[in-house]
């Protein structure tokens, strides 16, 4: 699987939750293992990311994908209560960290994040070949 296909799996699985309403916490890892894509949801946070190191260290983990539900507050550059943030990627390539508003029975579409949007500064997910850390 390549990185665009894992990453639109992966985001329909985010909107989908999202759009059902019972999301919280939404603690979500999906991950390419030999050929498989396979996903792990409502894991407390810091499973979640005990879980990706341990991916992260797999050389038959070649994609990515985690993230945490956050409430949010004014200021930080959202219009809905609730945001995804999740970091997307391929060990030695590409990675992008974004978000998914929710909320108030909306769900807006998936937006990857800039330098200086405030919760680029506030999930700073890092991928390295071997190893994966999570600043959250």
């Amino acid at each position: 699987m390549n990185f665009e296909d894992f990453k639109k799996a992966f985001l329909h699985q985010v909107v989908d939750l999202a759009e059902s309403g019972d999301v919280w916490p939404l603690p979500l890892q999906t991950f390419s293992k030999g050929g498989l894509v396979l996903c792990v949801v409502a894991t407390p946070p810091l499973q979640l990311l005990q879980q990706v190191n341990v991916a992260g260290v797999d050389p038959a983990v070649s994609l990515i994908a985690f993230g945490l539900d956050r409430t949010t507050k004014e200021g930080q550059g959202t219009t809905l209560g609730n945001v995804f943030t999740y970091c997307i990627a391929e060990r030695g390539g590409r990675m992008e960290k974004g978000i998914v508003e929710y909320g108030e029975g909306r769900v807006f579409a998936p937006r990857e994040l800039v330098e200086g949007d405030f919760w680029a500064g506030h999930w700073t997910p890092r991928v390295y070949l071997g190893a994966t850390y999570a600043a959250v």
